[in-house]
């Protein structure tokens, strides 16, 4: 097998507390993750040498786009050939949803499928070097995650539910890390009482409980992502930020309550997407 099609889904932060500062720069994190159906298009070809091409949406990408580092990284270590990468953009740029980590995890996925036999911590370490939400993105489905993004518990389950997602304007990453910065806020995620309130079924009662520790940051950096919140929080059981942001995300437990809201609200923003969560991170498409 040399060609191989894979899915990479989007993920939604459905809390995101910043649990301290580290030496290196980076910030220790406590969240719970959940795959979402917004994918994007990964497809595979193994080379001859070590040579790596990459395009996205039809355009070629080089050193510094994920899945182009992913591939190269993949091929130095565990000594595997280059590939021919094109994917097809489904998640949005800039929007807290894991776009790139996602392209990453499905290309790191695919070539371990590919040139089998790679050492499963070397692989797990990998997947860190190229991006905090990559370990996570690879394995999907509902996790808690902490640390820098290495520690992965999964969770049973979400109960059914949907999600109407709102985008609008773009956050940077760094950029919101830096804004948390100036005005940091390390208060705990009360993790199980989230856990018990999905248990039972009540998306209210994340209200109060479960929240995103660089929401003011986002809200600093881009007004739409209050505006678009406040448009979730009229219609849905709970609402909040995914991410770094821009995007914001409403939680139903009703699905005819959540695609009236998606109808309603589909215009107002310069992206949006009804969808629930799923099972997995990446999920081979076809393979050759």
């Amino acid at each position: 097998m040399r060609t191989l099609s894979l899915r990479a889904s989007a993920k939604v932060n459905l809390g995101l507390a910043v649990t301290g500062s580290l030496p290196d720069g980076y910030h220790s994190l406590d969240m719970l993750n959940f795959s979402v159906g917004i994918s994007d298009r990964v497809s595979l070809r193994l080379r001859r040498d070590k040579k790596v091409l990459c395009f996205m949406n039809g355009r070629q990408c080089f050193a510094g786009n994920s899945a182009f580092e992913a591939c190269r990284a993949f091929s130095e270590r565990f000594g595997a050939p280059g590939a021919d990468i094109r994917i097809q953009k489904g998640i949005p740029f800039g929007g807290g949803l894991g776009g790139s980590s996602a392209d990453a995890a499905a290309v790191l996925g695919g070539m371990d499928i590919l040139c089998p036999g790679a050492d499963p911590g070397r692989l797990d370490e990998l997947a860190l070097s190229l991006g905090a939400d990559v370990p996570f993105m690879m394995r999907g489905g509902f996790a808690r995650v902490e640390g820098k993004g290495e520690r992965i518990s999964p969770l049973p389950p979400l109960p059914p539910l949907s999600a109407v997602i709102l985008k609008s304007g773009r956050v940077q990453t760094k950029a919101a890390y830096r804004a948390f910065d100036e005005a940091p806020s390390f208060a705990p995620l009360p993790a199980q009482e989230i856990l018990d309130a999905l248990q039972r079924g009540d998306l209210t009662a994340l209200r109060g409980r479960c929240f995103n520790a660089l929401l003011p940051a986002a809200r600093t950096l881009c007004p739409q992502v209050s505006e678009n919140l406040a448009l979730l929080w009229e219609r849905a059981d709970f609402a909040s930020l995914s991410g770094s942001g821009s995007a914001v995300f409403g939680l139903f437990s009703d699905p005819e309550a959540a695609a009236a809201a998606f109808a309603e609200l589909r215009g107002r923003a310069e992206w949006s997407a009804l969808t629930a969560p799923v099972p997995e991170g990446v999920r081979v498409a076809l393979h050759e």
